[in-house]
Protein backbone atom coordinates (compact mmCIF):
# COMPACT_ATOMS: atom_id res chain seq x y z
CA UNK A 1 0.00 0.00 0.00
CA UNK A 2 2.88 2.40 0.60
CA UNK A 3 3.76 2.22 -3.11
CA UNK A 4 0.27 3.44 -3.99
CA UNK A 5 0.40 6.12 -1.32
CA UNK A 6 3.82 7.28 -2.54
CA UNK A 7 2.58 7.43 -6.13
CA UNK A 8 -0.43 9.50 -5.02
CA UNK A 9 1.76 11.88 -3.01
CA UNK A 10 4.08 12.34 -5.98
CA UNK A 11 1.12 12.94 -8.29
CA UNK A 12 -0.27 15.55 -5.90
CA UNK A 13 3.09 17.34 -5.74
CA UNK A 14 3.35 17.38 -9.54
CA UNK A 15 -0.20 18.73 -9.86
CA UNK A 16 0.79 21.54 -7.49
CA UNK A 17 3.86 22.40 -9.56
CA UNK A 18 6.29 20.89 -7.05
CA UNK A 19 8.21 18.72 -9.53
CA UNK A 20 11.51 18.95 -7.67
CA UNK A 21 9.83 17.75 -4.50
CA UNK A 22 8.35 14.80 -6.36
CA UNK A 23 11.78 13.76 -7.65
CA UNK A 24 13.32 14.21 -4.20
CA UNK A 25 10.60 12.12 -2.62
CA UNK A 26 11.30 9.24 -4.98
CA UNK A 27 15.01 9.41 -4.16
CA UNK A 28 14.53 9.50 -0.37
CA UNK A 29 12.01 6.67 -0.59
CA UNK A 30 14.55 4.53 -2.41
CA UNK A 31 17.27 5.36 0.12
CA UNK A 32 15.46 5.54 3.47
CA UNK A 33 11.89 4.36 3.05
CA UNK A 34 8.36 5.66 2.90
CA UNK A 35 8.09 7.51 6.22
CA UNK A 36 11.42 9.26 5.70
CA UNK A 37 10.30 10.43 2.25
CA UNK A 38 7.05 11.79 3.64
CA UNK A 39 8.82 13.53 6.53
CA UNK A 40 11.47 15.13 4.35
CA UNK A 41 8.96 16.47 1.85
CA UNK A 42 6.77 17.87 4.64
CA UNK A 43 9.80 19.68 6.05
CA UNK A 44 10.67 21.09 2.62
CA UNK A 45 7.13 22.33 2.12
CA UNK A 46 7.14 23.89 5.59
CA UNK A 47 10.20 25.91 4.58
CA UNK A 48 8.59 26.82 1.27
CA UNK A 49 5.65 28.43 3.09
CA UNK A 50 8.01 31.29 3.95
CA UNK A 51 8.04 32.37 0.31
CA UNK A 52 4.81 31.04 -1.24
CA UNK A 53 1.46 29.53 -0.41
CA UNK A 54 1.42 25.79 0.17
CA UNK A 55 -1.75 24.08 1.33
CA UNK A 56 -1.42 23.38 5.04
CA UNK A 57 -3.47 20.22 4.59
CA UNK A 58 -0.84 18.86 2.18
CA UNK A 59 1.86 19.32 4.81
CA UNK A 60 -0.41 17.78 7.44
CA UNK A 61 -1.01 14.73 5.23
CA UNK A 62 2.68 14.19 4.66
CA UNK A 63 3.38 14.38 8.39
CA UNK A 64 0.50 11.99 9.09
CA UNK A 65 2.01 9.47 6.67
CA UNK A 66 5.39 9.98 8.34
CA UNK A 67 3.84 9.02 11.71
CA UNK A 68 4.52 12.56 13.01
CA UNK A 69 1.20 12.93 14.82
CA UNK A 70 1.86 16.22 16.62
CA UNK A 71 3.11 17.98 13.49
CA UNK A 72 0.29 16.51 11.39
CA UNK A 73 -2.30 17.88 13.81
CA UNK A 74 -0.53 21.25 14.07
CA UNK A 75 -0.69 21.68 10.29
CA UNK A 76 -4.21 20.34 10.12
CA UNK A 77 -5.23 22.99 12.64
CA UNK A 78 -3.69 25.63 10.34
CA UNK A 79 -5.69 24.19 7.48
CA UNK A 80 -8.89 24.53 9.50
CA UNK A 81 -8.03 28.14 10.38
CA UNK A 82 -7.47 28.87 6.68
CA UNK A 83 -10.70 27.12 5.69
CA UNK A 84 -8.98 25.01 3.05
CA UNK A 85 -11.40 23.17 0.76
CA UNK A 86 -10.37 19.54 1.34
CA UNK A 87 -11.47 19.57 4.97
CA UNK A 88 -14.89 18.18 4.05
CA UNK A 89 -13.29 14.74 3.65
CA UNK A 90 -11.52 14.61 7.02
CA UNK A 91 -13.78 12.03 8.60
CA UNK A 92 -13.52 9.57 5.68
CA UNK A 93 -10.11 10.22 4.12
CA UNK A 94 -7.64 7.35 4.68
CA UNK A 95 -4.77 9.83 5.07
CA UNK A 96 -5.88 10.42 8.65
CA UNK A 97 -6.09 6.82 9.90
CA UNK A 98 -3.01 7.32 12.12
CA UNK A 99 -4.52 10.30 13.94
CA UNK A 100 -8.22 9.47 13.83
CA UNK A 101 -8.43 8.57 17.54
CA UNK A 102 -6.48 11.61 18.74
CA UNK A 103 -8.56 14.08 20.79
CA UNK A 104 -7.14 17.00 18.78
CA UNK A 105 -8.29 15.38 15.54
CA UNK A 106 -11.77 14.77 16.94
CA UNK A 107 -11.91 18.42 18.02
CA UNK A 108 -10.91 19.55 14.52
CA UNK A 109 -13.65 17.38 13.02
CA UNK A 110 -16.18 19.06 15.25
CA UNK A 111 -14.86 22.52 14.32
CA UNK A 112 -15.57 21.88 10.66
CA UNK A 113 -18.97 20.35 11.43
CA UNK A 114 -18.14 16.69 10.87
CA UNK A 115 -18.79 13.67 13.06
CA UNK A 116 -15.98 11.44 14.29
Amino acid sequence: MTDLALAEAIRHLVLNGLHEGARGMEHVHAEAGYEAAMRQEAQKLMALTESRYVQAILIARLFAHAQETVLALDWLKKSVKLGEPFLVHLNVDVDWHNVREEPRFIDLLQRVGLEA
